[in-house]
């Protein structure tokens, strides 16, 4: 269970406060984490009480894993630049009704570069990391429904409240510095 960092080689997995020593020879953590909550959720059918389940796939956030299979289903879908995407996702929208007419796309944040001005390699670069994010997305969406859909064959689902946090926060790693094997510096500030 090696990790992709040099500054933490081991990747440390725990089920029931006990360190594993191996992982499933199909794991990826979406796919096993949600094939473990049907696993309990069932084992506990039996006494009939309410059931609290609290699910924190790892997914959508780097490092940026998917099976073999869901890896290129978006490949060239940001090669137009997200600029254009932006714009087309925003259409499809309105056009669905979830956005009202007339809505404006927020301005781009100042930091992100225009497509057009990034060296070919980056531009390649990005896009890719985007196709993995949405597979990310799609792969998790997938095993939710799975979730949903077995909540449903067991008659829970209408007495099931989903609550649904994501983290888009900042990330406070320097990832090139941790993969190069150099310790992370912690961002601190003092006061005089």
């Amino acid at each position: 269970m090696t990790n992709f960092a040099a500054a933490s080689p081991q990747s440390v997995f725990t089920e029931d406060g006990r360190y594993l020593t191996s992982l499933p020879k199909d794991y990826y953590a979406t796919k096993t984490y949600t094939d473990k909550l049907i696993g309990f959720i069932e084992a506990g059918r039996a006494d009939g009480k309410p059931f609290f389940a609290y699910v924190s796939h790892q997914a959508p956030h780097d490092p940026f894993h998917l099976p073999k299979e869901w890896r290129n289903r978006h490949a060239g879908e940001y090669d137009k630049g997200w600029d254009a995407v932006r714009q087309a996702r925003l259409k499809k929208q309105i056009e669905l009704g979830i956005t009202p007419a007339g809505t404006q796309l927020a301005e781009r944040m100042w930091f992100v570069p225009d497509p057009i001005v990034l060296a070919p390699a980056a531009k390649a670069t990005f896009g890719k990391k985007m196709e993995l994010y949405v597979g990310m997305v799609e792969n998790m969406d997938f095993h939710v429904g799975r979730l949903i859909e077995y909540l449903k064959k067991i008659n829970e689902y209408d007495n099931t409240i989903f609550i649904v946090f994501g983290d888009n926060g900042a990330e406070g790693t320097d990832l090139f510095a941790m993969i190069a094997g150099t310790p992370v510096r912690a961002i601190s500030s003092t006061r005089r």
